[in-house]
């Protein structure tokens, strides 16, 4: 497929992207860079400003055409606003806001050979080999291998792993906000995936509807949080049906990205793990920490955490909400 060809793709409008601002959200929190610190008061701030716009002018060039090139260094200009400025015009942070999302609807990026549609700077941002790079250390796949992709968003880890496992293996990507999910759709069309197989559901302990709380991200859906954007009601059933039906013998690797209903989704799965033994990456937000510890202690598995930094310490005093952990079955249960 050519770039003109994937341009065309990419600005069909039978998706709608469109988002409203929010009065509450703080343009500086958005993106790729951390909130700078106040400028043009010492030295350290400046070097700071001035490396800051450098990092965010290096991310033009994973734009995929001119037109995402151009957008890009857009993005780079409005992210290059002092803090100074931004909090002496009212309403400025909403205006950038508003430019931002413009910038970001549409746009494809590419990151080494693979291409992606997001529709945020948080989608980026997540694309990006920035995002979670512990995992470039854990993400183990073999050649005709089998990935459960719980969590989907908009591909990144499903695209990855269907060009490890090639045509002999499958990716199974599970993805329920219906926007995550177009565009999950769109990255495997878009990146020629054959390996794919995606579904529209929410993975659960059972078969139900649910209703998730919809927020300003593509990160922010929920069912237990409140969000600002309303909610939807989503379609739900256990992993353990769908791999019952697949004609693989077995999986391999399983990650896990539920903001919040990892175990349910892992009640859902418990056969598939009992039965096949694959090693699991899942994120395990605090109020789960013990319950996920002893469900995979009593499935023979062994769990340790792989995020990096203070605030992945489940021990720390700077622990905040969630930690990344690795999941993998111990000799005694593979002797069984």
């Amino acid at each position: 497929m050519s770039k003109s060809e994937l341009q065309t793709e990419i600005d069909n409008p039978e998706i709608d992207l469109s988002t409203k601002p929010e009065n509450d959200i703080h343009f500086a929190k958005i993106g790729i860079i951390k909130q700078r610190a106040s400028c043009f008061r010492t030295l350290p701030s400046l070097m700071r400003f001035f490396k800051g716009n450098t990092e965010r002018l290096q991310q033009v060039k994973v734009g995929y055409g001119l037109t995402d090139k151009l957008k890009l260094l857009g993005l780079a200009i409005l992210q290059s606003v002092p803090n100074w400025v931004r909090s002496r015009i009212a309403r400025f942070d909403v205006c950038l806001k508003l430019a931002t999302e413009s910038l970001c609807k549409n746009m494809i990026v590419k990151i080494d050979d693979s291409v992606y549609a997001v529709r945020e700077l948080l989608g980026i941002a997540i694309v990006s080999h920035n995002f979670e790079p512990y995992m470039h250390e854990h993400f183990k796949m073999c050649r005709g291998g089998v990935f459960l992709d719980v969590g989907a968003h908009v591909g990144k880890y499903s695209v990855i792993a269907s060009k490890i496992v090639g045509p002999e293996g499958l990716v199974v990507a599970v993805e329920p906000h219906p926007e995550n999910f177009r565009l999950l759709k769109r990255n495997i069309k878009l990146n020629n995936l054959k390996d794919v197989v995606a579904y529209n559901w929410a993975a659960w302990n059972k078969t139900c509807t649910l209703r998730f709380s919809v927020g300003d991200s593509s990160a922010a859906f929920n069912v237990e949080k409140h969000y600002n954007r309303g909610s939807i009601i989503v379609q739900a059933k256990p992993l353990d049906e769908i791999i019952s039906k697949l004609n693989y013998n077995g999986v391999n690797l399983v990650k896990i990205d539920a903001e919040g209903a990892e175990y349910e989704v892992l009640l859902g799965l418990k056969e598939t793990l009992r039965n096949f033994g694959p090693k699991v990456i899942v994120e395990v937000w605090m109020n789960n920490i013990d319950r996920v510890k002893a469900f995979f202690n009593n499935l023979g598995y062994n769990i340790r955490a792989i995020s990096e930094g203070l605030e992945f310490n489940v021990g720390s005093p700077d622990y905040t909400w969630c930690v990344d952990v690795l999941c993998s079955p111990n000799y005694t249960r593979l002797s069984r």
